[in-house]
């Protein structure tokens, strides 16, 4: 897999160029890479955006612990899975 990873890293490096004028933008996917990871995209949705009816629910524009930040904690909480939050 390593070996596999390293001609595809060569690869878009030779052709970055004839991608780029094409209008495409090839980037890696990988954890130091700036561009979200879009496997998660339905998951991060569920997040409402806007104030529902359900009492201390999370959404993302409420002024002051917003979307990275409520990303943030939410995959802490998924990956420590404490007993109480």
């Amino acid at each position: 897999m390593k070996i596999y990873y390293s001609i595809l890293r060569l690869f878009l490096k030779k052709t970055f160029s004839f991608w780029q004028a094409l209008g495409f933008h090839i980037t890696p996917n990988q954890l130091y890479e700036p561009i979200p990871d879009l496997k998660f995209k339905d998951e991060y949705e569920r997040f409402p955006r806007f104030k529902t009816s359900i009492l201390y629910q999370y959404y993302v524009n409420n002024g002051s612990f917003e979307l990275v930040d409520g990303e943030v904690l939410y995959c802490i909480i998924r990956y420590f899975k404490p007993r109480n939050v």
